[in-house]
């Protein structure tokens, strides 16, 4: 009964801490979309925390995020649909200098996977992604359930997680830090996850019967687009050098899930 009291008080917008908490919530789900808050400093809405960049939409998401039944998949969809979330990359010269800092979203601005998301699309494009719901942690790097399925162990922490910032687990962090480090590049290139994901969709393509095929069905699978004409030349220049290598397709296909494109969140 004490933990039902304590439920209802903090989902009570009225006489409990519901209007805090679903200001909180929208803070961070919009964080988690556009890589920060409306308010900067998401675990801290007192006085020396960070004003919200809007207030008004942030009080309007709020209230409609609390008459929605607080439906997270109804928030999202808000958030995804939004013109804000659909603004292009490229943005005029005009709006970056009167925008520099994006504070109001004249622009999309690119950021890297998170270490949990960008382990899991290399699982999922390599159709080795198992998402069983429910269900015990494991602490077996090469595990292909979701990362958030794995059992934090200060101990025996997943390489490829701290590699890019995931947290250890003895903290709370409310903004994740973001580092380019060598480590990164070198897990993309000699893990045995990437390699194994790399020799399946090589597999998968391989009966596809010329290399300009190939290229076009790895970048289906990859970036869900078309390989541009220039992109064509070089996969097919890679893969003429060594024909005879049943390697090389594989080398291809792991050299296309360390780029910039698979990488980021565009």
């Amino acid at each position: 009964f004490q933990r039902q009291a304590v439920a209802r008080w903090l989902t009570d917008p009225h006489d409990g801490a519901g209007a805090l908490a679903a200001r909180v919530a929208v803070n961070r789900l919009w964080q988690q979309h556009f890589g920060r808050g409306l308010v900067a400093t998401p675990s801290d809405f007192g006085e020396r925390g960070e004003r919200p960049t809007h207030p008004e939409l942030l009080e309007w998401l709020a209230a409609e995020f609390v008459r929605s039944g607080w439906d997270v998949k109804w928030l999202r969809r808000q958030i995804v649909t939004s013109a804000a979330y659909q603004q292009a990359v490229a943005s005029r010269a005009a709006d970056v200098e009167s925008d520099p800092q994006n504070a109001w979203y004249t622009r999309w601005q690119p950021r890297r996977l998170e270490a949990e998301a960008l382990r899991d699309s290399v699982l999922d494009v390599a159709g080795l992604l198992d998402d069983r719901m429910l269900g015990p942690g494991q602490l077996d790097p090469q595990q292909t359930r979701r990362s958030v399925y794995f059992t934090i162990k200060r101990s025996q922490l997943m390489p490829m997680l701290t590699a890019f910032d995931a947290p250890d687990g003895t903290t709370g962090i409310a903004v994740r830090s973001q580092t380019t480090v060598a480590p990164q590049a070198l897990w993309l290139l000699n893990d045995p996850l990437m390699r194994h994901a790399a020799d399946e969709i090589a597999r998968q393509v391989a009966p596809v019967p010329d290399p300009a095929s190939q290229i076009r069905a790895v970048y289906q699978r990859v970036f869900q687009r078309e390989p541009s004409a220039a992109e064509r030349r070089v996969g097919t220049a890679f893969l003429s050098a060594a024909p005879a290598n049943p390697e090389q397709l594989s080398l291809y296909c792991q050299g296309l899930l360390c780029v910039y494109e698979f990488l980021t969140l565009d």
